[in-house]
């Protein structure tokens, strides 16, 4: 599965420049590639990063707020101890708790929900436009509940 996953991703990279040849071969060296970065001086984060990172966890409607708060506690969970700290972001044991049960809430929330609600709305437009369609009423309304815009691109 992380081979096939990765298989498909590198048609994402190439649709943004990146030249096959210059893309790891498979997974294993996805992840050497990925360890070595995390450990370079070569990745750093400066001023303008946190600004951005500031910008998107910054929420700009009272439906965005749990979320939001959500996204940053998974993405802390996830980044490199070194790119966290850069990024000012704490991961004390109370965001490890937290993420901890965001977790385990994600995994009983698909267990549980029907299989329309198991995506993102973005992910039900972005297929939709795909086939030449508009989204459903339903996720129309998510979109612009949640982003305070009619659709992601007009």
């Amino acid at each position: 599965e992380k081979d096939q996953f990765y298989e498909e991703t590198k048609l994402f990279a190439m649709l943004f420049g990146v030249p096959e040849p210059a893309l790891p071969a498979d997974w294993n060296a996805f992840m050497e590639y990925n360890r070595a970065m995390w450990a370079s001086p070569q990745l750093t984060v400066e001023e303008n990063g946190i600004r951005l990172k500031e910008d998107l966890f910054d929420p700009r409607s009272v439906w965005m707020i749990f979320p939001l708060w959500v996204q940053e506690q998974v993405t802390a969970a996830n980044l490199p101890p070194r790119i966290r700290d850069e990024f000012e972001m704490k991961y004390g044991w109370w965001q490890k708790f937290n993420n901890a049960l965001i977790m385990s809430g994600a995994t009983v929330a698909q267990w549980m929900l029907p299989k329309s609600l198991e995506r993102n709305p973005l992910y039900h437009e972005a297929n939709a436009r795909l086939e030449g369609k508009r989204v459903g009423a339903y996720n129309q309304f998510l979109i612009e509940a949640l982003l305070d815009k009619e659709r992601l691109v007009n």
